[in-house]
């Protein structure tokens, strides 16, 4: 697993990229994030990184794009298991939390779930301009989200452990892009 900043500097309002999407590339085929800006929602799917924009449009970015945060890893299918009837995004982290469990608490887990979703409500935010807001306030005013029933697509999710709580955002941090096109969930 590879890490892009902290998510902190976010919180705070540092947007700045750092990276370009061609060296997180280098760091990971999988993983989520956002950009320069918080220019909306990352998710990266064998390899290409898109956008979840704030108008709900999704695009595949250039390698120039720059981002602030994102955790990547090269995605290796360890375990595999099939999920049925999860009603809701509770019930999918008790799932997941089970194999957690079973498997340590004390480490990373980056999930990948593909499937039809009876329900799927997602969230990004507007790009912003500095000076930047704190993360909080930006929720507050520049957050969007979509609703969408029967669709195809994949969740990526990330699991923090509870000892990495000032690096990053302990527990299960979803995002989703469609088939057809739209991201993000968290």
């Amino acid at each position: 697993m590879n890490q892009v900043s902290l998510l902190q500097g976010l919180t705070f309002g540092d947007y700045n990229g750092s990276l370009s999407a061609k060296e997180v590339k280098a760091l990971g085929d999988t993983g989520i994030g956002t950009f320069d800006g918080l220019n909306g929602e990352l998710v990266m799917l064998d390899g290409v990184i898109y956008r979840a924009a704030g108008d709900g449009s999704v695009e595949a970015v250039p390698d120039t794009e720059t981002i602030p945060f994102c955790d990547v890893t090269f995605f290796d299918n360890d375990k595999s298991q099939t999920l049925t009837d999860v009603q809701d995004i509770d019930a999918l982290k008790g799932a997941l939390d089970q194999k957690v469990n079973e498997f340590g608490s004390n480490r990373f887990y980056m999930v990948r779930i593909d499937g039809t979703f009876k329900e799927m409500n997602v969230r990004s935010e507007l790009a912003q301009t500095k000076p930047y807001e704190p993360l909080a306030k930006v929720l507050e005013t520049d957050q969007t989200f979509f609703d969408y029933t029967d669709i195809k697509g994949t969740v990526v999710g990330l699991y923090c452990p509870a000892y990495m709580d000032r690096l990053n955002a302990v527990g299960w941090h979803f995002h989703f892009v469609s088939d057809a096109g739209y991201c993000t969930y968290s």
